[in-house]
Parts: structure tokens; sequence; C-alpha cells
């Protein structure tokens, strides 16, 4: 997890220059989604 926040954090910088903020949407979402599974299961 730590990593994805990394890599989320890092991509929010370039949000505007070469990455669009969909795509920042879908990573974040991706991330919530993955969390909420983890904490479910773990």
């Amino acid at each position: 997890m730590k990593l994805f926040e990394e890599h989320s954090s890092e991509y929010a910088l370039r949000v505007g220059v070469n990455r669009s903020a969909t795509s920042y949407y879908h990573y974040t979402n991706t991330h919530r989604h993955l969390a909420t599974f983890l904490k479910d299961k773990i």
C-alpha cells in the first residue's frame, strides 16, 4: 500500500503536464477499493 501511495503522489504532480486527471481518479479509486478489500480480508 505504501508503494501505491507513493506512486499516486508522484502521479498527482504530473496531472495536467503529461498525465490525465481521469487516470489519476482511477488510480485513487483503485487504491480505495484495494484498501477496503485488504481490510476485510485481513
